[in-house]
């Protein structure tokens, strides 16, 4: 996607490429910078919903071995919801960006348009809402 934003491949010819170079070379594939940083993104992500969930739900066994009623679910869910989306947009717009540099044209990360970044903030939030708090709910 951040090719073809670009203007230097088709979705499907860079889709060909990526998995071709992923079948013939997978320890280069993984070693790669796109990789690790897509890698970072789901790393960081994860490690904050987890720490975020075990923390809230800490504090919440906690108060209802004190007081006997669990009044904070709310709160918690929207903590965990605000913690992770503001570590998973911010370290996803980081490797948007540079993947733009990376696959780009000369000058393609300077040319984002602002309103792309609240795209990509929108994306954010759907993907863990979806993610970590809506299994939740259901």
């Amino acid at each position: 996607i951040v090719q073809r934003a670009a203007g230097t491949h088709t979705i499907l010819r860079s889709s060909f490429n990526s998995v071709r170079h992923m079948m013939r070379h997978p320890v280069t594939y993984v070693k790669s910078p796109m990789f690790l940083m897509m890698w970072g993104v789901y790393a960081a992500t994860y490690t904050t919903a987890n720490s975020l969930k075990t923390v809230f739900e800490h504090n919440e066994y906690n108060k209802l071995k004190e007081n006997g009623n669990n009044q904070t679910a709310s709160h918690a869910k929207f903590g965990i919801f605000a913690g992770t989306t503001i570590v998973n947009s911010a370290t996803t717009m980081l490797k948007d960006r540079a993947y733009a540099t990376m696959f780009g044209t000369t000058g393609a990360a300077s040319k984002i348009p602002l309103v792309t970044y609240g795209l990509w903030g929108m994306r954010d939030c759907m993907v863990i809402g979806s993610s970590f708090i809506l299994p939740d709910l259901v």
